[in-house]
């Protein structure tokens, strides 16, 4: 039977499964991020260009930016697996860890503790979901810079600069921490 007190063992395999899931809607994120690339900013570059800029209207794009990463938000990780997988950024190969990825996510979010109750109940099996769920974190997290990295040419076409995006993406996340005063 598990200890009551807050066995160090046990907090870890929370904290390695939530780290695994956060890795997990990370990579869901860079689905959103290469669709609304491909989908939303690329035809809208296009335009753009093709008119020249005439009855441009930065209001209305920046309605319909958010009203369509609104829209993703709300499609299931298998679902914007799907779609994004019909890029031809991605090859066969990270397409199958793309799929093997949201299966695994499943899996997590709906059976994980489920199936793993009785291992859960000693300090070897809590160790080997520890170990598991790390894999499983790691796993995803290098899918995410995949993903990243084929679809860093859509990024150039656009003319979003990687630096400053990540410079961004840093600023913000300062913001965040700060408002929460974990930094």
């Amino acid at each position: 039977m598990i200890d009551k007190d807050d066995d160090p063992q046990i907090v870890e395999a929370f904290a390695r499964f939530g780290r695994a899931i956060y890795m997990a809607n990370v990579v869901e994120l860079a689905l959103i991020q290469t669709l609304l690339q491909v989908e939303f900013l690329t035809p809208a570059r296009d335009k753009f260009i093709k008119e020249r800029g005439k009855d441009f209207d930065p209001k209305q794009f920046a309605a319909d930016l958010d009203a369509y990463v609104k829209k993703q938000s709300k499609s299931t990780m298998g679902t914007l697996n799907l779609r994004a997988s019909e890029r031809p950024e991605f090859d066969e190969a990270l397409r199958k860890r793309m799929m093997d990825a949201t299966l695994r996510r499943n899996f997590l979010a709906h059976e994980y503790w489920r199936s793993n109750a009785e291992k859960f109940m000693t300090r070897a099996g809590r160790g080997e979901m520890i170990d598991e769920l790390t894999k499983d974190a790691d796993t995803f997290e290098q899918l995410d810079k995949d993903v990243r990295l084929a679809t860093k040419p859509v990024r150039e076409k656009l003319g979003i600069n990687e630096d400053a995006l990540n410079d961004r993406v840093e600023q913000n996340l300062g913001e965040l921490l700060a408002k929460l005063k974990l930094k």
